[in-house]
């Protein structure tokens, strides 16, 4: 709240919503973190960053 962020929830049975964001996720883990091991919580930001 200090920051202005707002959580917002997907509607329920929106597929579509729900859809995009878990994709997202999955095509993280699947290019990024899958095998990826960081040392620090900077390295990783470095690497999300690039």
């Amino acid at each position: 709240m200090e920051l202005g962020i707002v959580h917002r929830y997907a509607r329920p049975y929106g597929p579509l919503t729900n859809g995009k964001a878990e994709r997202f996720w999955k095509t993280l883990d699947e290019y990024l973190l899958g095998d990826t091991d960081f040392d620090s919580q900077e390295e990783s930001k470095e690497v999300l960053l690039q």
